[in-house]
């Protein structure tokens, strides 16, 4: 009696132990899909640079690949950084300012939007991918060549580019289209407000210079005073 007793309790002990450790990982995984879904996907950066030799990218390319061997978990990124749809909305309604870059842009929107548009499922599942820092390890290699070709990435240098950086996953090669296609659409909307911002200091110096006054803040932008003139 006493005998079963004591298996009977030491099977409730069991239980009582399996039971503690299903709620910690019961807890485990719910913290994890908290942090998750709290934690925000980061902010990509683009930045406009003078175009390099393509020596000089591939050396750049294969620095990167020995920085972004090993990879770890990460959030992604926010595919709606890049607001494209509202800078071109914003450029349709003011079309007669009349700049070449607007003109070119504006002729070329669907293009724009599309690659934009067919980007979005690979972006939106960012968080899937290898990360290194808090962007995924795709992204880096899709900006960086973005950025230091102005977004003139030929098939020699892309396929030059793989060759160095040969740790890239399957899953990564599948989803190199469109990153690529993100980081270009990126480079371009940030291009273009760098554009838009200087037509307004320039379109500001021309009215100042009309009404025969200065902006002493505005005084070491050549774009203002190439307006005053």
């Amino acid at each position: 009696m006493c005998e079963k007793f004591g298996i009977a309790v030491d099977l409730s002990v069991n239980n009582f132990n399996m039971q503690i450790v299903l709620n910690i990982a019961a807890i485990f995984a719910a913290v994890c899909l908290l942090i998750l879904y709290a934690a925000p996907p980061a902010k990509p950066i683009f930045t406009v640079k003078k175009r390099l030799p393509t020596k000089t990218v591939l050396y750049g390319i294969r620095l990167l690949a020995e920085r972004c061997a090993e990879v770890e978990y990460g959030f992604g990124i926010k595919y709606s950084s890049i607001k494209i749809k509202k800078l071109i909305s914003d450029l349709t309604r003011n079309r007669n300012i009349g700049t070449v870059w607007r003109d070119e842009l504006l002729n070329n929107k669907q293009t724009i939007l599309s690659a934009y548009e067919e980007s979005r499922k690979s972006i939106c599942l960012s968080s899937a991918l290898g990360h290194v820092g808090k962007y995924p390890r795709l992204f880096l290699f899709c900006n960086y060549l973005a950025e230091n070709t102005c977004g003139n990435v030929s098939e020699e240098l892309l396929i030059g580019s793989l060759g160095y950086f040969t740790a890239i996953t399957q899953s990564e090669r599948k989803c190199l289209p469109d990153y690529m296609r993100y980081c270009l659409v990126g480079l371009l909307y940030t291009a273009a407000l760098a554009a838009d911002k200087r037509d307004e200091v320039y379109a500001k110096g021309k009215r100042d210079g009309a009404l025969g006054r200065v902006d002493l803040d505005l005084l070491e932008s050549d774009d203002y005073i190439s307006g005053i003139d």
